[in-house]
């Protein structure tokens, strides 16, 4: 791959954002919910009438090891720290998102449940914000701490790693039902069995993609899926079941990690069922999750920090990332000409303000949730459709049959 100077990766941003502004918003599926009224976007931005339950959960599945890695000897199982946020009951604050550890349940539920998947080297916390407004609107939220693609991963994170990693969802969606049957846990009668989905960020979005869609690793009780800058490169088409499962995709033209032209569009045709992918011009890859929000407002665009970690790692490779696509069924020369993540210049031209690319994701996400995992009136398909789009030239949405 040789080097492109900053200068040109800037006009293919400003050529990007051109075609977009000279793009339809609906492209070619049309619109599923044309007679439903369009909500105002502060529908999904709001926290709804719960408090934000909140615990950790020390899970460990004892029927598979964790591999050694670097100074890290490994251990004889998986161990999968949970953070969970629940609708719970409790006195309202002034900030209606903030926490209530081990805050009683509320009732009403069974509540959906969405797991969480993080990226390589970040949290569950990544998106914390976005979870506890899910849960104050009747979600129960679940997001997996990896064991081995961690921020504090012993032996440091390695991004081969990602391959155990649907079946870590699969054993979490499997732990938290049981939590929910149990008349002595905190979450007792929370988890509704018939709504799961999924939602990640980057590597987190690849894990979800391929939890619920590869063949080989699919949990059929997966609904929808929500997930930013996925690595669209790594799913050629016909490596994803062909099932009519919803599917959110968002991406940044300023993605200096995961780059857009080769990675956007390639997710949103990997996948063959309903599906959206909203584009943000001048969106950044650490601008998708809230974490990242302080710092982008002082640093203008973190991607230039999160790839220095990323090099220094060393695990992020054209051969390892070969080889995980590779287990997950695609095609070694279909993936071979996939740009490895950071090993082009980062742009450091403003782009899209940090706290308005993070509500764009949970506008999207909290819609798209609403609509196709807990199950609205249509409202949030409308809002996808046509809603999203509306929020500025800076966005637009192209989707997919229905």
């Amino acid at each position: 791959m040789g080097a492109i100077r900053r200068s040109a990766r800037s006009a293919v941003h400003a050529a990007l954002a051109a075609a977009l502004l000279a793009a339809t918003n609906c492209g070619a599926g049309g619109d599923g919910a044309p007679d439903v009224p369009v909500p105002p976007a502060d529908r999904y931005l709001s926290a709804g009438p719960h408090a934000a339950g909140y615990l950790e959960l020390a899970l460990a599945d004892a029927s598979r090891p964790t591999p050694p890695h670097g100074s890290h000897a490994g251990f004889p199982d998986r161990r999968i720290r949970t953070l969970v946020w629940y609708p719970a009951t409790a006195t309202q604050t002034a900030d209606p998102l903030a926490e209530r550890p081990d805050a009683e349940a509320a009732p009403g539920g069974p509540w959906p449940l969405v797991v969480y998947c993080h990226g390589f080297m970040s949290s569950g916390r990544e998106n914390a914000q976005l979870a506890a407004q899910l849960a104050t609107r009747g979600f129960v939220v679940a997001a997996v701490e990896f064991p081995l693609t961690g921020m504090t991963s012993p032996g440091g994170a390695t991004v081969e790693d990602t391959v155990n990693e649907p079946a870590d969802v699969r054993f979490v969606i499997d732990r938290l039902i049981a939590s929910s049957a149990d008349p002595a846990h905190r979450l007792h009668g929370t988890i509704d069995t018939a709504r799961i989905g999924l939602a990640g960020v980057s590597l987190g979005g690849f894990v979800a993609v391929a939890t619920a869609l590869y063949p080989s690793e699919r949990d059929v009780r997966v609904r929808a899926v929500a997930a930013a800058a996925v690595p669209g490169c790594d799913m050629p088409p016909g490596t994803l079941a062909p099932v009519r499962l919803p599917v959110l995709l968002l991406h940044g033209t300023q993605d200096d990690v995961i780059y857009y032209p080769e990675n956007a569009v390639a997710a949103f045709e990997a996948v063959t069922g309903p599906r959206w992918l909203v584009t943000l011009a001048g969106g950044t890859h650490a601008g998708m999750a809230g974490l990242a929000t302080e710092l982008l407002s002082m640093a203008g665009n973190t991607d230039d920090i999160s790839c220095t970690s990323m090099r220094a790692n060393g695990t992020v490779t054209a051969a390892a990332l070969a080889r995980m696509a590779t287990t997950f069924g695609a095609d070694p020369a279909s993936v071979a000409g996939c740009t490895v993540p950071c090993t082009l210049p980062v742009t450091m031209t403003p782009g899209m303000d940090p706290a308005r690319q993070v509500r764009m994701v949970r506008l999207a996400m909290v819609a798209f949730l609403e609509a196709f995992v807990a199950g609205d009136d249509g409202s949030g398909e409308a809002f996808l459709d046509r809603g999203v789009a509306a929020e500025g030239a800076d966005v637009t949405v192209r989707t997919g049959p229905r």
